[in-house]
């Protein structure tokens, strides 16, 4: 008959059991700091990271928006889409602004940001063109109705015809000098009331050739304002100098978007000549 086992060797038995648990949830307790400090750890760098890229973007957001026009301000300059040898109608009102750029369909851009996104520096070319539904590409434009100019794309008198984007300052200057962008159109800032811009199909032979925008005339009283009055942009009467730009042959202009300055890539340019964003 087999000997049964003594109270003494159960006792001793269940000790041992329990001791081994015991054993094993200190071992676990003693492994979950190891695990856990590291994941506090990632969590602070997470946060602090995102903590510096806010406070990054709100200080850029500031500086950016501390140039003007800044929000609340009113400019507006003329424009207008310059194909071969005469001007294109107005572009209509699109009947939505999120942004405070638009046009009334009157010739002009009004330029009157409602936030940061559109203020100061971001108050370019490319908030207007998305507001009233025109595309701006490198060397392209395509317009409201689908109708697209692109470099190489027409011909003017037998010479193909390049897209460029000019801007005056001032406008009502005849001595204001215009500088030219053949790229980055959307780019291009707003950086004075009364400018002037025109965005220029033709060929380059021709580029000294393009007036300034018939709607010149519509800056003296804007839709917008209180006491204005009307009038039919496409009027002729307005100032129509033509870009000061001189002596250019077989040469490639080009852009620094980082500058906005004009930069003339020489082959064969005259001298004493006169190039547009220079002298």
């Amino acid at each position: 008959m087999p000997a049964r086992p003594s109270k003494r060797a159960s006792s001793s038995s269940k000790q041992a059991a329990g001791a081994a648990r015991s054993g094993r949830s200190v071992r676990a307790m003693r492994e979950r700091p190891k695990l856990a400090f590291p994941l506090a750890i990632v969590a602070i760098c997470v946060i602090g990271v995102a903590v510096v890229a806010f406070s990054r973007n709100e200080r850029v957001a500031a500086i950016e928006s501390a140039e003007p026009p800044r929000t609340g301000d009113h400019w507006h300059a003329a424009y207008g889409i310059y194909v071969c040898d005469s001007f294109l109608a107005p572009l209509p009102d699109s009947g939505t602004d999120p942004d405070g750029i638009h046009t009334h369909g009157d010739g002009l851009m009004h330029v009157h940001p409602f936030g940061a996104g559109a203020a100061g520096f971001n108050a370019r070319v490319g908030v207007w063109a998305e507001t009233v539904g025109m595309q701006l590409g490198d060397g392209s434009i395509t317009l409201p109705d689908g109708t697209s100019y692109s470099n190489g794309s027409i011909e003017c008198d037998g010479e193909p015809a390049n897209v460029y984007l000019i801007r005056w300052d001032n406008a009502y200057n005849p001595d204001s000098v215009g500088e030219v962008f053949t790229s980055n159109f959307g780019d291009v800032r707003y950086k004075s009331d009364d400018a002037a811009f025109v965005f220029a199909v033709v060929p380059e032979s021709k580029l000294d050739q393009v007036p300034r925008p018939d709607s010149i005339s519509q800056l003296s009283a804007p839709v917008d304002e209180a006491g204005a009055t009307t009038t039919d942009p496409t009027a002729t009467g307005s100032p129509t100098a033509s870009l000061p730009l001189e002596g250019l042959t077989d040469s490639t202009i080009t852009v620094d978007p980082s500058t906005e300055s004009t930069v003339v890539t020489e082959s064969t340019v005259a001298t004493d000549s006169t190039v547009a964003g220079q002298g």
